[in-house]
């Protein structure tokens, strides 16, 4: 242990321990040619036999420097600094091999970062791993969340396979901050909720809570995020104990929480309480709120819902009654909120992989082309006595040094391409506290990649180089036939993954176009969305004469062409309202979308009137129980009728339980997202009920954004108290909900299909070249015996053309295995001849440009220089 210590220390006091030795060495000679000066030779003669007699002083320093320290160290270390050496001398072939090896390595660790922060690691929240969302269904039907009331949280809590129940709800809120009315996100949750995150504060405190589960009345409080809290407060320490007013009353502020504690994505939290929000008793339905449950540690999900589900069956009227076939679902939170991202991370991770993979075959065959221009230092080392394995230690030394700065090029690659990722990802794809950032597990990810992909990269033509041989003439000769077939193999696994990785991107791309064009039944070019939220009367009759007056405001805006109000719905082509509906001679169990429009919704979104008419201004005022529903009701429900003048009942119904007679047919509108046909939907005038909050649509002549100045203007000439909260364009919606996600899916595939054919051509070159690099002599030699130059061209050709021929067939088999997995996440079948035909195409071209120049090299060297002078 002693000694092996000293060797450590030696490192550090090298350079001293190295005079000392000198001196040393020096001392010892001195003293021998003294001895013999007093014997009585001449000083010449003296110190001559005193250096014989002492023997070859490299050796012995040599051998003491080996007691001193581990004689591998040195070796490593002369090693990597003759490789620094060579790859100074060299660089063309190190800047190309660190950044084909970067570039993989790069892409491999942005996607793992990805994975990481969305998969692996996703939350700040305490016990997050735990944490799951229950949902329910009945008989066959649908799984659907689970809402519960206080009570029925209440009686969960007691399940033994549950840590905690917590419960929240989020809407837009009315707040008048500082005397400045505007509209916030608001989350109200139960106070267990920050204790059982364990996220604590940035500044001041959370709420306080008593019980598992307690939503009683607490002191109106409010914690804000650290989003609100920079754009609405500039940062300011000093909000702490100021008031904010939320929903008609004041709030004291008494928190900040940190930047990634971002749950709901609210401005900020308030507790959740029997307030005037949520009317009705606590247990009846408007008490309803979204559910979060933590499991005990060491609880399975399979036994919590075994448990859970004799719960869920006291939970609705039905079920006291009587049993009822109840069935329980848990998800993870990580898989409920993101779930939709897991599997193209998955693909991605896989991409990039053959990334990877494409990078570290260029490497090799990069030494390899490099070593053929040093076979004969090579073979000149083993001749003069170096080992084999210290050959073979030089050069996996070189390919780790290349790896290393491939590592440092990748990391920094990886930071770009993560930045990028990250804002392509579109808005609400992922939560807001997840995080994906590159942190310690990403960079020792990278670094273990790094020297891996050496090794890869570096064994095979290590391995060859390090049997160079000199021939009886002074030639250099090396085998390098089970490389040359390994390097084949290698193009031709490059060539079908990229063959994968295009008819992936042309699948992505051809998802968009169609997403782009696909026929939407309503025109979204110029028209705003405001959210309202009114401030004002409650009756039905005083809030529809409310709500004119905003229109009518609203229509003196210079540049509005049309307005019209719906209720809280969300506009096409998200997620849409759903009702049960019974029709006369149709069995029960239908559902229908269900919309509160005004009448000039039509006209404002340009959806035509295919039958029959709008109600009219009279029915509204009367609040007519009317509706106008689309036309693929009207050809399910009455396909060889007419369905003006029939009624529906809707389960929510807006007109006191009365039936809604149809007197319109309106054309299709995307209401289920953008790559699925339009459901049936039924609408119905927004003054049939008193709406707390509304969407405002405005159609304009210009830019919508121009009109928010003067719109919030003539809003407050009504209401000085009416805040108008601006939101996104129905454009902007559709690229939010459809279009970017798809923009998204194509961007990344065609970003990594051109990487990989940019890699490919780059080994393909790579290939020949070296190919070409072994067979100069025997080239140069065909020449000078009269073969022609079109004829060794075509050769070259031909064996390259097979290989990347055999990499394409490969490629089309690997389509038809990978084809479902991939095309779930595009959305697009890969097996479309018009993708496959460009794919092959593409790598067509990309790998004949690449062949094409060493092989015309080759083709137009001069063969008596060659034979002359042996290279």
């Amino acid at each position: 242990m002693r000694g092996a210590w000293q060797r450590i220390l030696w490192w550090w006091r090298r350079d001293r321990e190295e005079r000392e030795l000198e001196e040393e060495l020096r001392a010892h000679i001195m003293i021998e040619t003294g001895q013999r000066l007093e014997a009585g030779d001449n000083p010449e003669e003296a110190e001559f036999a005193a250096r014989r007699a002492f023997g070859n002083q490299a050796w012995i320093a040599e051998q003491t420097r080996d007691v001193w320290r581990p004689a591998w160290l040195a070796q490593l270390r002369q090693d990597m600094r003759y490789a620094f050496v060579t790859l100074r001398r060299n660089p063309g072939y190190a800047i190309g091999a660190i950044v084909s090896l970067g570039l993989g390595i790069g892409a491999a660790t942005a996607v793992f970062s990805a994975v990481e922060g969305v998969v692996l690691n996703p939350y700040p929240y305490n016990g997050a791993d735990r944490m799951v969302v229950m949902s329910q269904a009945e008989g066959a039907g649908p799984f659907t969340r689970t809402f519960l009331t206080r009570n029925e949280a209440g009686l969960l809590s007691q399940a033994g396979s549950l840590d905690a129940v917590i419960l929240w709800d989020e809407n837009w809120m009315w707040t008048k901050n500082e005397g400045v009315p505007e509209m916030v996100y608001a989350g109200r949750l139960s106070p267990n909720v920050f204790q059982l995150l364990g996220v604590p504060p940035l500044m001041g405190r959370t709420f306080a809570s008593g019980s598992r589960t307690s939503t009683s009345d607490l002191a109106p409080v409010a914690v804000l995020s650290y989003r609100y809290w920079q754009t609405r407060y500039a940062g300011s320490a000093n909000v702490i104990g100021r008031t904010v007013e939320v929903g008609d009353r004041q709030h004291t502020i008494i928190g900040i929480m940190p930047e990634r504690f971002r749950f709901l994505n609210a401005d900020l939290y308030v507790p959740l309480s029997s307030s005037p929000s949520s009317p009705g008793p606590a247990s009846s339905h408007n008490d309803q709120r979204w559910t979060l449950l933590r499991l005990r540690p060491g609880v399975s999900i399979a036994a919590a819902t075994a448990e859970l589900h004799a719960f869920v069956q006291q939970f609705s009227p039905k079920g006291r009654g009587g049993p009822r076939d109840v069935r329980v679902s848990l998800t993870t939170l990580r898989d409920d909120e993101a779930g939709n991202l897991h599997g193209m991370l998955g693909i991605l991770l896989g991409a990039v992989t053959l990334l990877l993979v494409i990078g570290c075959a260029n490497v090799s065959i990069l030494l390899v082309g490099r070593g053929i221009h040093r076979r004969r230092e090579l073979a000149v080392r083993l001749a003069v006595g170096a080992s084999q394995p210290r050959i073979l230690r030089q050069l996996l030394t070189e390919s780790l040094v290349v790896s290393m700065g491939g590592g440092v090029f990748g990391i920094a690659v990886a930071y770009a391409l993560l930045s990028v990722i990250v804002a392509w990802i579109p808005p609400g794809v992922i939560p807001g506290d997840i995080g994906v950032a590159m942190d310690a597990r990403v960079l020792v990810f990278a670094s273990v990649i790094a020297v891996l992909s050496g090794l890869t990269a570096g064994l095979s033509p290590a391995l060859a180089l390090s049997r160079s041989r000199l021939s009886a003439g002074g030639r250099s000769e090396v085998s390098t036939r089970g490389t040359a077939r390994t390097h084949r193999l290698l193009t031709l696994v490059q060539c079908a993954a990229t063959v994968v990785l295009l008819a992936g991107a042309g699948a992505a791309l051809r998802t968009l176009v169609a997403l782009t064009s696909a026929p939407l039944g309503y025109d979204p070019h110029n028209v705003a969305v405001f959210g309202l939220t009114f401030q004002g009367p409650r009756d039905p009759q005083q809030t529809a004469g409310y709500a004119e007056r905003i229109k009518t405001a609203t229509l003196e805006v210079p540049g509005v062409e049309s307005v019209a109000l719906t209720g809280p719905a969300p506009t096409p082509p998200v997620e849409p309202r759903r009702s049960a509906i019974q029709i006369p001679g149709v069995s029960d169990g239908q559902q229908v979308v269900f919309a509160e429009v005004s009448r000039e919704y039509f006209s404002t979104i340009r959806a035509p009137i295919r039958a029959g008419r709008i109600w009219t201004d009279a029915e509204d005022r009367l609040r007519a129980p009317v509706g106008v529903i689309n036309a693929t009701m009207a050809s399910l429900y009455w396909p060889n009728g007419n369905p003006i003048g029939q009624r529906v009942r809707l389960a929510v119904s807006p007109a006191n339980d009365q039936s809604i007679e149809i007197v319109g047919v309106a054309g299709d509108v995307r209401n289920d997202g953008l790559g699925k046909p339009a459901l049936p939907e039924v609408y119905v005038p927004y003054t049939l009920r008193a709406l707390g909050a509304v969407l405002l649509l405005v159609r304009t002549s210009g830019a919508p954004a121009d009109i928010t100045a003067e719109l919030k203007r003539k809003v407050a000439e009504v209401n000085g108290e009416q805040p108008l909260m601006a939101s996104a364009s129905l454009e902007e919606r559709l690229r939010q909900n459809g279009w970017d996600r798809q923009r998204f899916a194509a961007s990344l595939f065609s970003a990594f299909a051109a990487l990989a054919l940019v890699l490919a051509a780059v080994s393909m070159y790579s290939v020949v070249e070296c190919a070409v690099s072994l067979r100069t002599r025997e080239l140069a030699l065909r020449i000078a015996l009269g073969a022609s130059n079109a004829r060794i061209l075509r050769e070259i050709l031909t064996s390259a053309t097979m290989t990347i021929a055999l990499g394409m067939g490969a490629g089309l088999a690997l389509v038809a295995i990978l084809q479902r997995p991939i095309a779930a996440w595009t959305q697009s079948s890969l097996w479309s001849p018009v993708s496959l035909a460009s794919s092959i195409m593409a790598l067509a071209v990309a790998g004949f440009c690449a062949v094409l120049i060493p092989a015309w090299r080759a083709a137009a060297m001069d063969p008596m220089r060659i034979l002359r002078t042996g290279e």
